[in-house]
């Protein structure tokens, strides 16, 4: 954790997959009804939805890009990793029903496809500078949760190609509502580059 042992984070989901970022990052939440228009960029790549002037602060507008991380991170590259982990747990002579497991993804792809179009969830989250600002499309924003060394552990982000870079580690949680659970912890300096 930090120096004092503590870290608040905002926790969100995006498919199954728990995130948090540091609560001084995220600067507003924005549940759109159609009020926020995203205007779509020519020519942008897909993980780009579009630039937006939002208010950062009473009276005072900025003109922010969203992003949507599902085309940046790859989460099935996570789920593979989780899966990779879990194996590693099995003990000897039990085997795994690989066919229900890859109908369960496809049946979760359909879910996930149907559900694309009601995400309207998004972020704002404060960049490199204190100027600087960009939106993150969410399935749904959890809250703030606390951290420390005695409740939970700090480890480094997973070693896979094109998404380490992205996080700042991974906490695991020993205690309370989301013991058991790994959460993933973004790194917004890294995306603040990647989106420029």
């Amino acid at each position: 954790m930090d120096q004092q042992g503590i870290r608040k984070l905002i926790l969100f989901r995006i498919n199954e997959r728990r995130f948090g970022i540091d609560v001084r990052r995220v600067k507003k939440i924005i549940k759109e009804k159609g009020d926020l228009q995203i205007t779509q960029i020519s020519g942008a790549p897909p993980y780009i939805l579009g630039i937006a002037e939002v208010e950062i602060t009473q009276g005072e507008k900025t003109i922010i890009t969203f992003i949507d991380l599902k085309k940046i991170i790859d989460m099935r590259k996570l789920e593979t990793n989780d899966e990779e982990k879990e194996s590693d747990k099995i003990k000897e002579g039990e085997q795994t029903d690989l066919k229900k497991k890859e109908e369960e993804r496809e049946e979760e792809k359909e879910r996930e496809e149907k559900k694309e179009k009601e995400r309207r969830i998004f972020m704002i989250v404060l960049g490199q500078t204190k100027r600087e600002f960009f939106g993150v499309l969410t399935d749904e924003v959890e809250g703030i949760e606390e951290f420390d060394n005695i409740n939970a552990k700090l480890y480094p982000p997973p070693d896979i190609k094109n998404i380490k870079e992205f996080f700042e580690g991974i906490i695991i949680v020993y205690e309370g509502k989301h013991k058991g659970e790994r959460i993933f912890i973004l790194n917004p300096n890294k995306l603040t580059e990647f989106i420029k």
